[in-house]
């Protein structure tokens, strides 16, 4: 058996080789860019939830006004008016 060369290696072959890689190594590289668009609906939403966070928990006027009411004795519950509305819960 006769083995003619290294594996029939053409040393132009690599040269060329090397060189296209070294071309495209130079070539400008551009940074990717992501693009985002929201749409009209989402920025609405956006924007009513930042008005919900600002709206308090609690309503202190409500509860002061309820309290005071309480203290004086003004403030009456009716309780049928509490059964239906228990009932409406119930009922969805």
């Amino acid at each position: 058996m006769k083995i003619n060369g290294y594996n029939n290696v053409n040393p132009m072959t690599n040269t060329k080789n090397t060189a296209n890689a070294q071309a495209i190594e130079k070539q400008p590289q551009f940074a990717a860019r992501d693009h985002m668009k929201v749409s009209g609906n989402a920025l609405l939403m956006q924007k009513m939830l930042q008005k919900a966070k600002e709206i308090p928990d609690i309503r202190e006027e409500k509860v002061q006004e309820i309290t005071a009411r309480i203290e004086n004795g003004q403030f009456e519950i009716d309780s049928n008016i509490i059964a239906r509305k228990i009932l409406g819960m119930l009922n969805n």
